[in-house]
């Protein structure tokens, strides 16, 4: 996924596309995204352009913080508790119900000695989740607040500012905000490479052969020029998209060019003999700038969201959010993005992240008991095999699920004697026709 993002974009659903080498405007929609290991992903971001050459000029973003994310902005949690702290002193409130009113939120911060201490504060709370707490005597305060959101449900962060330094006549106002995380997230570090060119020396010339090289750009550059040192002699403000013949006329006729593909070129000498290796000058040309990495959809909060109802496909946000050092975070892009759950992969996620969406996963399933394993390697034969499953204690129902050379397997329990000539029916080995009467059969 290649994401070209207009900074500057006032409904933050800048979206752009590129086209024969332009930026353009795009009403583009991202492609349908599926709940697997990851997808890649390349932000660049431009601004409109100052010079009128073109709409847009490209903007550096190696130095900035560029998070991305997946999930439903600006939700707050739905269950759990959270305790605030104030730094200062070490001393943190009681737990405190996720959706606490303003006035248990004043209540509690106003049992802290470094607030008593600052004169008190009174709590507003303009919006859900979303407490303005404002320190009752002016002044710059000491006290800071902090908070451990460890209890809260779905996975959570607060985020504590100050909107309001105080000063003798103003009182100093702090905002506690409570936000669900994203579904998914990364923070892209891998800056995208800079002009670049290879020098290949395909055949090496002799008295009886000519001398074969080959030119390669990369990354390929959208603008700009390149100069080339042949045998001595620098061709300069070779156009970045020159074509065969336009790059034959100024090296000259005692070479043989061929374009073998964009930005690439093969050159030969017209008489035999060696000659040193070309070189390249970059430094004049213009290629695409911005970050990339993997988001993981395979996330244990993804799990969670479709474990919660039967769609197989669900809407969520993409939201891309770039911080330039000493500036405030700005969100550029927030568009809807389509993710399909029609792959189902546990074995990427580690054992105990398993079991702790077991209870979530079962409400999935109904009321039937659930299991998911990566242990058995077959159906039958004893140890390590799905009869060896002890099933005494398993109501009829439960469902079993693992993987069998790389295929997804799930079988329920049922009641009867299972059919032998059937592969998709197992006896488990504690089977009794008196007091364990049930077997496997492989859901369709």
């Amino acid at each position: 996924m290649e994401l070209l993002i207009n900074r500057f974009a006032s409904d933050r659903a800048g979206l752009l596309s590129l086209a024969g080498g332009q930026i353009m405007r795009s009403t583009a929609k991202l492609p349908r995204l599926i709940r697997n290991d990851g997808e890649p992903i390349t932000i660049r971001v431009f601004d409109p352009s100052q010079s009128g050459a073109r709409d847009f000029d490209e903007v550096d973003i190696s130095t900035a913080t560029v998070r991305v994310g997946i999930g439903i902005p600006d939700q707050t949690p739905t269950a759990g508790t959270f305790s605030v702290t104030e730094t200062t002193g070490s001393n943190a409130t009681a737990s405190l119900a996720f959706d606490l009113s303003a006035a248990a939120m004043e209540t509690a911060l106003n049992l802290l000695p470094a607030v008593i201490a600052a004169g008190g504060v009174t709590v507003g709370k303009p919006n859900a989740g979303i407490y303005q707490v404002t320190f009752n005597t002016p002044g710059v305060q000491t006290a800071r607040f902090s908070a451990n959101t460890a209890r809260i449900a779905p996975l959570s962060v607060a985020t504590i500012s100050r909107v309001q330094i105080g000063n003798p006549d103003v009182q100093e106002i702090v905002l506690i905000q409570l936000i669900q995380n994203a579904y998914v997230y990364n923070v892209l570090a891998d800056v995208l490479p800079a002009a670049g060119a290879t020098v290949d020396h395909i055949q090496e010339g002799t008295s009886e052969l000519p001398d074969v090289q080959r030119i390669k750009l990369s990354p390929l550059p959208y603008s700009g020029t390149f100069d080339l040192t042949i045998d001595g002699i620098t061709i300069v403000a070779i156009p970045f998209n020159a074509g065969q013949s336009q790059l034959q006329s100024m090296v000259g006729n005692a070479y043989e060019v061929e374009q073998i593909g964009n930005g690439e070129w093969i050159i030969q000498t017209v008489e035999t003999g060696a000659i040193a290796d070309i070189t390249v000058d970059v430094s004049d040309l213009v290629v695409p700038t911005g970050v990339k990495g993997t988001l993981a959809l395979n996330t244990i909060e993804i799990w969670r969201v479709f474990a919660s109802d039967t769609e197989k496909v669900k809407t969520f946000t993409l939201e891309v959010q770039v911080q330039f050092p000493g500036e405030s975070s700005r969100t550029i892009l927030q568009m809807p993005v389509e993710m399909s759950r029609n792959v189902i992969n546990l074995d990427t996620l580690a054992a105990a992240s398993v079991l702790g969406i077991q209870t979530t996963l079962s409400a999935l399933f109904g009321s039937r008991a659930f299991t998911w394993t990566t242990a058995l390697t077959g159906l039958t034969g004893g140890a390590n095999k799905l009869e060896s499953v002890v099933t005494v204690s398993l109501a009829l129902g439960s469902r079993y699920d693992f993987y069998l050379n790389g295929v997804n397997n799930s079988f329920v329990l049922v009641a009867g004697v299972a059919d032998t000539t059937d592969p998709g029916q197992v006896t488990p080995l504690d089977y009794n026709s008196g007091s364990n009467n049930k077997h496997w059969e492989r859901m369709a």
